[in-house]
Order: C-alpha cells, then structure tokens, then sequence
C-alpha cells in the first residue's frame, strides 16, 4: 500500500475507526515502512514540547505576516504621497503657465 494512503488512515486508526482488513493492511505497512510507523507513533505518544514548538511556529507566522502586511501598506502610503505632490505640482505649474499666459 502507498504512504500516503497509510498517512491519510493514521487518524483513523489511531482511534480504532477503520475496519479489521484496513487495519491489518496498516500494520503490515509498517512492517515495511519505518517513516510511517514514526508517524504514527508521532501522532499516539503525544509531546508537550512539541506542541510547544508548533505553538510557537504558528506565532512567528502571524508576525511574519503583521510585518509583511505593515511593509506593504507603508508602500502604498508612500506612493500615494508621492503621487499626490506630483499631482499637486503639476496642477501648480499649469495654473502658473495659464496665469502667465493670460497676462
């Protein structure tokens, strides 16, 4: 059977919810596959440090992402100032240009 079958029916397994021939296909594969039989003993022999350390994954990812998202809105406020003087200038000069060509 492929792994990523056996990957998939993990959960399944792990809590007794598949049936007699499906479980014995799991554990005749890992017989032959040590990863998945890490995976599985992974997934029963819970670890608190390693919780810890997806907890910790996932708050490095919101900060990338606060920091990405603060980056990104610095660049719009900046090119919408940028536009906003050239916008300002230009309408600045054609009103000097009109002014001197009417005099």
């Amino acid at each position: 059977m492929k792994c990523f079958l056996i990957r998939d029916l993990l959960p399944f397994y792990a809590e007794g919810k598949v049936s007699k021939e499906t479980r014995q296909l799991i554990e005749e594969h890992f017989i032959e596959c040590e990863k998945c039989r890490q995976l599985y003993e992974g997934i029963t022999e819970p670890d608190l440090d390693l919780n810890k350390t997806i907890r910790l994954e996932e708050d490095m990812e919101v900060k990338q992402d606060r920091e990405f998202w603060r980056k990104y809105y610095a660049s719009i406020y900046i090119k919408g100032i940028g536009i906003f003087f050239a916008v300002f200038i230009f309408i600045t000069l054609i009103g000097i240009i009109i002014k001197n060509s009417l005099t």
